[in-house]
């Protein structure tokens, strides 16, 4: 390979190797020098049963649905006021919620608040386990990738000692499932009606002449 063509080629790859940085690792809104990654770790020790109380607010609109746990009773939607609620769907919503793990932590952002929709949130979603500190997820806007929502939270361990809050990457599919319920609230599903079987024409028997 002669003088020329090597350097086009090392050329090339200096180009590829300035995309790959900039769309991979510079794409995301905005990086920070105390962003570090948290290997997917939970962010709380409660479960799902520890969970007695799920509150999702949207402030703007001030829509809120509260929910309640009531031992045997199972979950009651408080507000809006239902008569019955869905059970399943609820359980799912508080397992997702309890078991969400951050994709990754900015710990020292010198971004202010409103870069990440934080300074005034769209939504905030408290916990209530039993026994102890409420956690509340306070969630401004999603990432460019859509993939996650950048959430600050209150009541978990440890606190910062100073300082803003750290701003946590948390995925959406968990996110949303609570989020939608202020448009779509747990409302257990129609049961789908049983069919009932046609009865059978009654044949007359006609007299022989």
């Amino acid at each position: 390979m002669n003088r020329r063509n090597l350097l086009i080629l090392l050329a090339i790859l200096i180009v590829m190797g300035g995309y790959v940085y900039f769309a991979e690792v510079r794409g995301s809104k905005p990086s920070s020098e105390g962003e570090i990654s948290t290997e997917q770790s939970q962010l709380w020790t409660m479960t799902a049963e520890d969970v007695v109380r799920l509150e999702i607010e949207q402030p703007v609109t001030a829509a809120a649905v509260r929910l309640t746990y009531y031992g045997e009773i199972g979950w009651q939607c408080l507000e809006p006021p239902l008569e019955a609620t869905d059970q399943d769907r609820v359980k799912k919503i508080v397992s997702q919620l309890v078991d969400i793990r951050a994709n990754r932590v900015l710990s020292e952002t010198n971004e202010p608040l409103n870069v990440f929709g934080l300074a005034a949130p769209g939504y905030v979603i408290r916990i209530m386990p039993l026994g102890e500190d409420e956690m509340v997820l306070r969630i401004g806007d999603k990432n460019p990738q859509g993939t996650a929502y950048y959430v600050q939270i209150e009541g978990q361990r440890p606190e910062p000692v100073e300082g803003q809050q750290p701003i946590y990457l948390l995925p959406t599919y968990a996110l949303d499932q609570a989020i939608g319920l202020l448009t779509s609230p747990p409302v257990p599903p129609t049961p789908t009606p049983t069919a009932t079987p046609a009865a059978s024409p009654e044949v007359t028997e006609t007299p022989t002449p």
